[in-house]
């Protein structure tokens, strides 16, 4: 493991955010999914201990007649984030919230906004 990885104890409880329903202005738009703790922006690098994940959305280069889901479902495992942040599940904050943010994935092209339907974080104990 590279310095300041933390491995995570795959026998204890993880953390995942359910992100639904997500809708984007731009069919090719990125997002950064991190914990809304601290001060996170669409400019925090992906070096950031809040940082959970990332996803595109493509229209395949269809354009208005896209036949990709339109409000696409993501899940990301977001216990790596947790424990960088917080030291382990357990020391979380029940009302800990997680936040996307729209970024460019071409240069020189406006990314728009993303927004979810939901937000939903589930632990998950062995």
């Amino acid at each position: 493991m590279g310095a300041g990885v933390i491995a995570s104890d795959a026998s204890g409880p993880r953390a995942y955010v359910f992100i639904r329903d997500v809708m984007a202005s731009s069919p090719n738009t990125g997002s950064i999914v991190s914990s809304s703790t601290g001060d996170v922006t669409p400019r925090t690098p992906i070096s950031d201990p809040h940082f959970v994940g990332m996803f595109d959305i493509f229209d395949g280069g269809a354009g208005q007649h896209a036949t990709y889901q339109e409000q696409p479902n993501f899940l990301f495992d977001a216990t790596d984030a947790i424990v960088r942040v917080y030291g382990s599940i357990s020391k979380m904050p029940r009302d800990l919230m997680f936040v996307i943010f729209a970024v460019t994935n071409r240069p020189g092209v406006d990314p728009g906004t993303v927004s979810a339907g939901s937000i939903e974080l589930v632990v998950v104990t062995p």
